[in-house]
């Protein structure tokens, strides 16, 4: 009886435990109609914003709060529709989910603390500013802008103008067009298939390129950069501090390019295209190299800061564009 009485006991005790569990995770929804701009504050909760079918502004909130620590603000001020949580503990161990549903026409500003965001389908600005998190935005347009302390930041498909700057995380960006502007101090860039006014940057950090049509201006302190893909339709520059710069071309250059290292190689390839301009490639007396598949026309000596260097430059077909690879301690390599 004492065997059966116990496991009667341990049954109902399970069953309790579970129901008390199950009875944690509560959610709350709420319609608006149509505000003009979402502000959105979190502290700890994942986010994720999508298209609206139906016009309207849908928050879904989910949430783990057994001890009612926890509070969901929504208030509409001025057009404004503002999300914040609220805890009446600062050690509140719970977690939060927020689901919204926004027309596409909305101007988005988020601000989190320690979260993820997901941001689709958008045509309005896009605002954002973590601390800690990952950021994943696609299909969108308009103008977007984000600053990050530490995380990822992934950007696909987008249209309009692009600003991103993370502190301590990489940045990833498939199919841009418009102007670009990326900067990470400490994290790696990796973009493919972008077209306008493009600048990457980082200060420590690889950067790598895989299709890119436009303006380019790429620099990196301490990293290599490697492109390929690459069409020229303005003036554009690589340069590394401390790396190599590696550029193969997709189409003959029209516009003027330079390629610089202190320390390290450049090489700029032609990809089977016609090799046209004039081309200047200088590097440190004794210390680089230079080659190509062509004897140069013109060979001199130089001095900057009291150190020698060479310049060797050739005509090839016309005067213009420059093509310009420089290095200190490395080698300048042209290849067809």
């Amino acid at each position: 009886m004492n065997k059966k009485f116990n496991l009667s006991i341990i049954i109902v005790f399970c069953m309790s435990l579970m129901n008390l569990v199950a009875g944690e995770g509560q959610k709350i929804e709420k319609n608006f109609e149509s505000p003009k701009a979402l502000r959105v504050i979190l502290t700890r909760g994942n986010c994720d914003i999508a298209k609206s079918r139906d016009g309207k502004l849908k928050v879904e909130v989910k949430y783990d709060d057994a001890a009612n620590r926890f509070e969901p603000i929504m208030e509409v001020n001025e057009g404004t529709l503002l999300l914040r949580e609220k805890f009446s503990l600062k050690s509140w161990k719970g977690e939060t989910e927020w689901h919204l549903w926004v027309p596409d026409s909305t101007n988005i500003s988020v601000t989190t603390a320690s979260g993820n965001l997901t941001i689709a389908d958008m045509k309005g600005g896009i605002s954002v500013l973590t601390a800690s998190g990952n950021i994943s935005l696609s299909r969108c347009a308009g103008k977007m802008e984000i600053k990050s302390m530490s995380g990822g930041v992934d950007v696909r498909e987008h249209k309009g103008e692009s600003v991103v700057k993370n502190v301590s995380g990489d940045i990833e960006a498939v199919d841009l067009t418009g102007e670009i502007n990326f900067k990470t101090v400490s994290g790696d860039l990796d973009v493919k298939n972008l077209a306008g006014d493009i600048s990457l940057k980082a200060v420590s950090g690889d950067i790598e390129i895989s299709g890119a049509e436009g303006k380019l201006t790429v620099t990196t302190a301490t990293g290599d950069v490697d492109a390929e893909g690459i069409t020229i339709r303005d003036e554009s520059l690589f340069k590394v501090v401390s790396g190599a710069a590696r550029v193969k071309l997709a189409k003959s250059l029209q516009h003027n390019i330079s390629l610089a290292s202190a320390s390290g190689d450049v090489l700029l390839n032609f990809d089977g295209n016609p090799i046209k301009g004039f081309i200047e490639c200088t590097t440190r007396a004794g210390l680089g190299q230079i080659l190509a598949p062509f004897k140069f026309h013109n060979e001199e000596e130089i001095y900057k800061h009291g150190k020698k260097y060479i310049v060797k430059s050739i005509k090839q077909g016309a005067s213009s564009p420059l093509i310009s690879l420089k290095t200190a301690t490395g080698k300048t390599v042209i290849e067809k």
